[in-house]
């Protein structure tokens, strides 16, 4: 198990690597809602999909996943939270048909005046009462990863296994 402390410190670790949350795949309604939520208290500096399309101004519409046959990466900066710079990947499972997001930023984002883990667990939590996925991961970034495998090279800890005292 994880603890609090190891949590704490290898969320800040700056290796050079950037840090993922994780979530399992949800409704392409909650990814929407929750696309709203972060561009209301983000700048997006840009938003590009498989194909290279530019997406930035579709973000603002209703459907801001509308005709993305793929996946789509938005960068958003000037957040006035605690980690005021967020990269999203969102990508269209159409086997289950659910959506798959993952949140990346790096340690160096974080606004280490405002940062806590149970802060920054909240955080998490509150943006998964928005995406209502199953469990999400953070993690450090990490190709070979097993998608949602807790026991995972690089998983600092799971919305099921979080850390310890």
């Amino acid at each position: 198990m994880v603890t609090e402390y190891q949590a704490e410190e290898w969320i800040l670790d700056c290796d050079g690597s950037c840090r993922d949350v994780t979530f399992t795949p949800t409704s392409k309604i909650a990814v929407v809602a929750f696309v709203k939520s972060l561009i209301s208290r983000y700048v997006v500096t840009s938003a590009y999909d498989n194909n290279g399309i530019d997406r930035s101004q579709q973000l603002q519409a209703g459907d801001p996943l509308h005709g993305i046959d793929g996946y789509v990466h938005i960068v958003l900066a000037d957040g006035d939270g605690m980690i005021p710079h967020l990269q999203l990947f969102i990508d269209e499972d159409r086997e289950l048909p659910k959506h798959c997001l993952e949140i990346t930023f790096f340690p160096n984002d974080i606004d280490a005046q405002h940062f806590s883990l149970t802060a920054f667990r909240s955080l998490i939590d509150e943006w998964n009462a928005i995406l209502h996925a199953d469990d999400y991961f953070v993690r450090y970034e990490n190709a070979s990863w097993e998608l949602y495998d807790p026991t995972g090279l690089g998983v600092i800890y799971s919305s099921k296994q979080p850390p310890v005292v």
